[in-house]
């Protein structure tokens, strides 16, 4: 009888640690695919702002190429009177 019950024990003490193997196991591979997902949203994020960065740099650009098409003193004019007119309401 007390090797039924040394028997059953140690069976059940390998059924946990195999389980406890296999949960482990699960959470390792949860643990590498979100690293994985992070790292490509990361990438995305990165190529997003440098993107946004370029195109940001191209409108600037455009915007100085239209100030400087017309005189420096007719821009500056502008300039001033677009900071001293105050924002229109929206209706």
């Amino acid at each position: 009888m007390v090797l039924t019950v040394i028997g059953t024990g140690l069976a059940v003490t390998m059924a946990l640690s195999s389980a406890l193997s296999t949960v482990k196991a699960d959470l390792r591979a949860d643990i590498d695919r979100q690293g994985v997902e992070i790292t490509r949203q990361g990438s995305e994020l990165k190529a997003d702002l440098a993107r946004q960065g370029s195109e940001i740099k191209a409108d600037l650009a455009r915007a100085e190429n239209r100030w400087y098409t017309v005189s420096q003193k007719v821009a500056a004019v502008e300039a001033v009177v677009d900071l001293l007119t105050p924002p229109q309401q929206p209706k």
